[in-house]
């Protein structure tokens, strides 16, 4: 045999071997894929609802059963080892601060947040609002509901307790402004027999329920009963990044001071609020299922229910505390649900710059002209004077509502340096890596009167990201429209310290 026969030989062995081997890799893939779907069918079939529940639900089963597939976690927070003893909920949790109400069924926790056991909901008019939201904006302006309200101001008997003995609320303004949930409840006394009844017998809860509205020829029907764990969320806005993300540290932290790993954890949206796509899509991604109160049209027993931390009173408004605490551990967590590593690594031969931009968009009913504030005027000068004076960066111009909340987060999580003016889409430096730093804007007087203004600097104090900001004191170079010719100068010497103070130990 010849030598280039030889040669021919082997390369044709190599050839079959390598087919054989990726034959084999897409059997191997196959095969995993199928014990996935089988494990995730297993999940979602029976973690919530027994067979004897199923047929009292006014809402179809799906609808509150998980709908995420959730891996292994590869972080303890969930798990009775990991210690919620720091920060505010620590604090709220201590001695003297927590209150049982109604054998137990009610426990507050320095009235922020509460759990709350065999609560009854009834959303079909305790209420003030006639929308029942989760519509598209789209949908609200094609029907001209633009100026209708779609907040919720509960009304007493939205909540209910039956409690053994007779108990009082004793609630002061601010237990009201901490915890807006606690207006709505109402607390009876009746007997344990008779409590039983209730819960037991729906025949029996339609004659002892005085204050239910039964609509005729519904007196056969059942109420819905939701096991397991259910997170109640109350917002006051609907479209701001900023809050959005408050509302989901919060669940977060319920979570972890709960355990109860997302798998586990129904959250429940009480408003008549519009749908923001990318926000749903996230929700479902942090916990097992979502549902919206509107979507019952009957009286519904919560078996385990916590009414979440009030906006007033959230930790991130706390912008005077030197700390923040699980908010890195927050941060892994969403990345991770959102399929995105938290971590990331720092190359000052290549540091990546992402500049903020903005534009007029309507994402509020109310105000439909899609008028945005704080705009940069000279958007393209400013993207050329940050390449043209850090040669070696990647600079980029990012319009980040205009794509999906997993984009965002990829953006965000390998960006170095963040630019922008004030605006909700700086709420993003809590995703931030942890080498990053931060430079924000603010138009003309723009502190005065607005407390707020210095919240992203507390965000980068509790991450201790690098921070640099400057408010504009000349009022000429603000445009009509709500934009601004950001001075080039003034942009790159505060850029420019910010990459020296991130490098300087690379």
């Amino acid at each position: 045999m010849t030598v280039f026969s030889l040669r021919l030989t082997m390369h044709r062995i190599i050839i079959i071997f390598l087919a054989l081997l990726g034959m084999w890799m897409i059997l191997f893939n196959a095969m995993k894929n199928v014990k996935e779907r089988r494990w995730s069918n297993t999940i979602h079939l029976g973690n919530y609802f027994s067979q004897s529940n199923t047929s009292s639900l006014h809402l179809p089963l799906s609808r509150l059963q998980s709908t995420g597939q959730f891996r292994e976690y590869q972080y303890p927070y969930f798990k009775e080892e990991f210690k919620v003893d720091k920060g505010f909920i620590a604090k709220w949790t201590q001695d003297g601060h927590v209150h049982e109400i109604c054998d137990g069924n009610l426990k507050t926790y320095g009235w922020k947040f509460a759990r709350l056991h065999n609560v009854l909901m009834d959303a079909r008019e305790y209420h003030s609002s006639p929308i029942r939201g989760g519509r598209s904006l789209y949908d609200h302006i094609k029907n001209k509901e633009v100026k209708i309200n779609t907040y919720w101001n509960l009304k007493r008997g939205f909540w209910k307790l039956y409690c053994r003995k007779k108990e009082t609320l004793s609630l002061n303004f601010e237990i009201y402004q901490s915890m807006p949930f606690a207006r709505a409840l109402i607390m009876e006394t009746l007997s344990k027999s008779e409590i039983q009844d209730i819960f037991n017998d729906n025949e029996t809860f339609i004659k002892l329920n005085k204050n239910a509205v039964i609509p005729e020829g519904k007196q056969k029907e059942n109420m819905t009963i939701v096991p397991g764990f259910t997170i109640a969320i109350l917002r006051d806005d609907y479209w701001n990044l900023h809050q959005y993300t408050m509302h989901c540290f919060h669940i977060f932290l319920m979570m972890i001071y709960y355990k109860k790993a997302p798998e586990q954890t129904r959250l429940l949206i009480i408003d008549g609020h519009p749908a923001i796509h990318n926000y749903e899509m996230s929700w479902k991604k942090l916990v097992g299922s979502v549902v919206r109160a509107s979507e019952f049209d009957n009286q519904v027993l919560f078996k385990d229910l916590v009414w979440s931390i009030g906006e007033r009173y959230s930790p991130l408004y706390q912008y005077n505390e030197e700390k923040e605490f699980f908010l890195e551990e927050y941060r892994d967590f969403y990345l991770q649900q959102h399929g995105l590593n938290s971590t990331s690594y720092l190359d000052c031969r290549k540091v990546k710059i992402t500049v903020i931009l903005r534009r007029d968009y309507v994402c509020r009913l109310g105000d439909i002209s899609g008028h945005a504030e704080r705009k940069i005027f000279n958007e393209g000068e400013v993207l050329y004077a940050l390449r043209n004076n850090f040669p070696d960066a990647v600079v980029k111009g990012r319009l980040f509502d205009s794509v999906p909340m997993e984009d965002q987060l990829a953006w965000i999580r390998d960006t170095d340096i963040l630019v922008g003016m004030h605006g909700a889409g700086m709420t993003h430096s809590i995703y931030l890596p942890k080498h990053a730093a931060l430079f924000e804007m603010f138009p003309f007087q723009f502190k005065n009167g607005r407390p707020w203004y210095c919240v992203y600097e507390a965000v980068a104090r509790w991450r201790q990201l690098k921070y640099q900001s400057w408010i504009n004191t000349n009022q000429k170079i603000e445009i009509e429209g709500g934009y601004i010719n950001v001075p080039i100068d003034i942009l790159v010497d505060n850029v420019k310290i910010l990459y020296d103070n991130i490098c300087k130990s690379y």
